[in-house]
């Protein structure tokens, strides 16, 4: 009996948290802790299951319907000017027409990276799509965004990245303030270009780069050179 209880509370806890945004510990930990039929690391524990249970619900929102990821991806492959780089949970797989792409993805950006023959092959499921287009951005723009972008969020992602995604950096921010019992006032997150933007707006104390564009600079009243050196006034 007390353990369909604790299912109950547990479920009840995850289904509250994603309706209401918060986090289902916040829920399941008070009302365990009243019942008082379980020790604390018990209670503990559930708390970080309903977090992980949330968390495994909130990633599969954003993962791209594999066809239409696909279609999208060989249209950027097919492009002579384009490199298409397709994201994975923890791998970015490329089909290479220039070598260099590769060295910059794998030593410059820092991603795990593996070369595939085509877009069919990426074996697992599909978060993200992003066509690599130095010096080509208003045209890669004009060329993808008309037709892929109701499908999928578009977001300029450095000079020479369009990305395609179901989710965004303000998607993220939710689910981490959430899992980690923060509020998003107590947030100070820094960006430098369109695609942070929905976190920025979210964060109780955003930075934008003085590098970035002006366009994104003037949003914002607070400004900084490095991150470092806003880190060290606190």
């Amino acid at each position: 009996m007390i353990l369909l209880i604790c299912c109950g509370i547990a479920f009840a806890a995850c289904l509250l948290g994603t309706v209401c945004g918060m986090g289902g510990g916040i829920v399941i930990k008070p009302v365990l802790d009243a019942i008082g039929v379980l020790p604390v690391p018990t209670i503990t524990f559930l708390s970080g299951c309903t977090v992980i249970s949330m968390s495994c619900w909130s990633v599969g929102r954003t993962l791209l319907r594999r066809e239409a990821a696909l279609d999208l991806s060989r249209e950027i492959f097919a492009h002579p000017d384009f490199e298409v780089l397709i994201s994975g949970a923890n791998t970015s797989y490329l089909c290479p027409k220039d070598p260099a792409v590769v060295e910059l993805v794998h030593y410059f950006v820092g991603n795990n990276t593996t070369q595939i023959p085509a877009p069919e092959e990426v074996p697992e499921d599909i978060v993200k799509v992003s066509a690599y287009c130095p010096g080509r951005m208003e045209e890669t723009k004009s060329a993808l965004v008309p037709r892929w972008g109701e499908q999928f969020r578009a977001a300029v992602a450095g000079a020479a990245w369009l990305d395609f995604t179901l989710a965004d950096k303000g998607t993220g921010l939710r689910q981490l303030c959430r899992a980690l019992d923060i509020g998003l006032e107590e947030v100070m997150a820094f960006g430098d270009n369109y695609n942070d933007l929905p976190m920025l707006e979210l964060a109780g104390r955003p930075w934008m780069m003085d590098s970035a564009v002006e366009d994104l600079r003037v949003r914002f009243s607070n400004r900084c050179r490095e991150v470092a050196e806003v880190l060290r006034t606190l």
